[in-house]
Order: structure tokens, then sequence, then C-alpha cells
């Protein structure tokens, strides 16, 4: 099947003008069929190979005092726009079972929400975009394979933000900043399209949710520590 066109796939309206993210500086993203009873071959496999963050490298901590989970909260503070997107972002890689120590694919997570903030979207509707996907992606890595490494886990998760936040918003951001800012190093614009599709054709093009699994979500990410 050839590749599907955002614009085709979830148009925007005409009248508006989608956002894009502003004065976004980004570094790499990291040097660092349908459900049938079983798994399916991931969405990503086309571009597992070729994934920056396949070898999961990771900067060796300065201080023998540093912990982990310091080095890995001082990273994703040096993304963030603001302070409570790192634990949202947190929330988020937990919810969707990355590695606690795996630096990349946290930090993935964490260029989403910037490039979120730098579209203007307020904290609520970033919230809410991520709770939609989480429902989501409960299909979704029920009809996939459940060895997939973190690396397909976070392209994915974060692949399923960009079509949940097409569904929530009337203003969405084009897929090309999404390639630009997110998966700069991982791969093109027409491979996440192809991919995208998949996880729609996943979800049998039913991106409505029900409330009460969205409250379940969003009460999560919110939850305080």
């Amino acid at each position: 099947m050839p590749a599907l066109t955002v614009e085709t796939a979830l148009p925007l309206p005409t009248e508006m003008t989608p956002p894009k993210p502003t004065q976004l500086r980004m570094g790499s993203c990291g040097t660092d069929s349908t459900r049938s009873g079983t798994p399916t071959e991931s969405p990503m496999d086309s571009t597992r190979t070729s994934s920056p963050l396949s070898q999961e490298q990771f900067d060796p901590p300065t201080r023998k005092k540093e912990s982990t989970s310091d080095i890995l909260r001082a990273k994703l503070e040096a993304l963030a726009i603001v302070e409570e997107d790192v634990d949202l972002s947190q929330r988020f890689s937990d919810a969707v079972k990355l590695g606690k120590s795996n630096v990349p694919c946290r930090q993935m997570v964490m260029r989403m929400i910037r490039m979120l903030r730098l579209c203007d979207y307020d904290a609520e509707v970033i919230v809410m975009v991520l709770s939609v996907a989480l429902v989501h992606l409960d299909t979704i890595f029920g009809a996939t394979d459940t060895r997939m490494e973190d690396t397909e886990r976070v392209s994915i998760a974060v692949l399923q933000c960009f079509n949940a936040h097409c569904y929530v918003m009337d203003e969405a951001c084009p897929m090309k900043y999404w390639q630009s800012n997110i998966y700069s190093t991982y791969c093109n614009v027409k491979v996440l399209n192809s991919a995208a599709f998949k996880l729609l054709k996943i979800l049998k093009f039913k991106l409505q949710v029900t409330e009460e699994a969205v409250t379940a979500k969003r009460r999560y990410l919110e939850a305080t520590a």
C-alpha cells in the first residue's frame, strides 16, 4: 500500500494555518494488520534496523555519587520548557513500559512534549492528547509483538500521539515537524505516514474513546509524586 499523506488521512481545516514549533533547537532523537488473536508485525518494522536508538548509548556519570535517575532527570530538565513536563514525560514513559534507565527513549518522549509546548498547546491539551493516545496504545500494544524493544515501543507511542492529537485538536501540527524535531535521524516523513496509517488500521480507524478510559489515563498522568 502506498504511503498515505497526513493531509489525506487526517485533513486539516483549510481556513486555519497549522501550528508549527517556533525556535525549536533539538539534538538527535537519540544515539540515543488488524487484531486476529495473534501478534502482528510492528508498524515500525521498516525502520527497525536503522533506528538511532537501537544501541542505547548512555553518557557515563561524571561523579560516582550521581545515580542513573539523577542523570536522567537532569537530561530531561534540559529539554523541558516547564519543570512539570519532566514528571509528565516520566509518567507517560512508565505507562508505555519504557526501561527506567533508558535515557534516549525517555528523551524522545520529552522532545515530543517540548515540541507541543512550542506549538502553543497548553498543558491541559497536552495531557488530553497523551491520555487519548494511552487508551489507543492499550489496543495497539495488545495486537503487536510483546517482545518489542524500547526503541520500537517509544517510536510507536510517540507516533500514536500524533494520531491522537490530530483527532483531539482542530489545528494539528503537521507530520513534517514531528519528523524534523523527533524522528530526524530515525526515518523520513513518507515512512512515518505509512507507519501512522498502520496504527490507524490496527485501531480499525476508530479513534473515539470512552470518557471513563480517558479519565483513568488522565488521573495517572496528573498524579503527584
